[in-house]
């Protein structure tokens, strides 16, 4: 099957996969093309946003454990 491509209304093009569910999308005004989850209409998160996304999840993990005081011992 041929991917649907769509023009988006910023000048941008979309190019659907049905069997992933998800566009790339290439906007005039992004610095890069991005992934999009028709289903729930969010873009993917890229590799650097992911990456911050998780040493952000870290530091509160971590901030957490610290909070937490250690268990009495005798």
């Amino acid at each position: 099957a041929v991917p649907a491509v769509t023009m988006l209304s910023n000048r941008g093009v979309a190019v659907a996969s049905e069997v992933l569910g998800l566009e790339l999308r290439d906007e005039r005004e992004a610095r890069r093309p991005r992934l999009h989850d028709r289903a729930t209409g969010e873009d993917l998160l890229t590799h650097e946003e992911a990456e911050g996304r998780v040493a952000e999840l870290e530091a509160r993990l971590r901030a957490l454990e610290g909070a937490q005081e250690p268990p009495d011992t005798l």
